[in-house]
């Protein structure tokens, strides 16, 4: 529960900071509108839509999305300041937005996971190297046990680190 209770507010910023930012677009968009095409419209609610997936993740990406399907509809498409859709050729619009927007997210979701786990194989990668590179020209039981606890304690972060081990030849 109180892990919840900190990680609310950044929860509630991710959700939110989206809709703030297409709620902006929109601010800036309407006063331009008589001189914009509406699939300039579009492709400017992309820029705000691929922002909110790389700040904030896939779900933010989703959000700002379907916010800008919304504003899009109710704010560009006739009727105007309705969510009604008067043509045919707008509703085709609209759906291929949505499902454009939700890919664009998607796609940049995974890659910023893909980053993700790629630095988290590195980390690994470069501390097994260390600690083979610290370990190699070490011969006694002792020493190594040495090495290990504290590479082992500097890589965890840990407060103690006990290692046992059984020598057959009594060192």
């Amino acid at each position: 529960m109180n892990m919840l209770r900190t990680n609310l507010p950044a929860l509630f910023y991710r959700l939110a900071a989206p809709v703030a930012i297409i709620f902006l677009t929109t601010m800036l968009l309407s006063p331009a509108q008589p001189y914009l095409t509406l699939q300039i419209i579009i492709l400017i609610y992309l820029l705000p839509i691929v922002g909110s997936t790389f700040l904030w993740g896939l779900t933010s990406g989703v959000i700002a999305s379907l916010s800008a399907f919304v504003a899009f509809n109710y704010f560009f498409l006739e009727p105007i300041h309705t969510l009604r859709v008067h043509a045919t050729q707008d509703l085709i619009t609209l759906i291929i937005f949505l499902l454009l927007a939700v890919v664009i997210s998607q796609l940049i979701g995974r890659a910023r996971e893909g980053v993700r786990r790629a630095e988290i194989r590195e980390w690994e990668a470069t501390r097994m190297y260390e600690l083979i590179s610290e370990l190699a020209g070490l011969h006694d039981s002792t020493s190594i046990a040495e090495k290990l606890t504290a590479f082992t304690l500097h890589t965890f972060n840990g407060l103690n680190v006990a290692i046992s081990f059984n020598s057959s030849d009594g060192k």
